[in-house]
């Protein structure tokens, strides 16, 4: 049996992340507001004059974001038991599986998952190599 993982990146569940979303509305409209900018016919276009409420921000907010990184750290590598992955890419509870991807990153970085995703594959190949048994 297959089915599609389902992540849910829990966006906004936490209050202060809306918060700063809604500053940020707010603030873009006061730089599309000001004068330098008025003078060459900047308007508003989403999410619109009458959007005005901190609810109402928050709703287009909510509505309207979309991610454009990759995701990572579903499956988060860390010291701790309720890390699904140990130090060395075992799977905790699993024998004989290692997790070797992006899944594994416990914060995602600021840049382009391919480096931090290729040293993962080459520490997983290490730790194999190291563990195999020659016959």
């Amino acid at each position: 049996m297959s089915a599609q993982a389902l992540i849910d990146p829990a966006y906004y569940s936490d209050p202060e992340d809306m918060e700063t979303m809604v500053r940020g509305v707010r603030i873009a409209r006061a730089i599309g507001a000001s004068n330098g900018l008025a003078e060459w016919g900047a308007k508003e276009l989403m999410p619109g004059k009458r959007t005005k409420s901190d609810e109402a921000i928050a709703k287009y907010v909510r509505q309207n974001t979309i991610t454009t990184y990759h995701f990572a750290g579903s499956c988060r590598m860390g010291t701790r038991e309720t890390d699904p992955v140990d130090a060395e890419l075992h799977l905790r509870g699993v024998s004989a599986l290692r997790v070797a991807d992006a899944s594994t990153i416990p914060w995602t970085p600021v840049s382009a998952l391919n480096a931090p995703s290729m040293l993962i594959g080459y520490r997983a190949a290490k730790l194999i190599r190291s563990e195999a048994t020659y016959k």
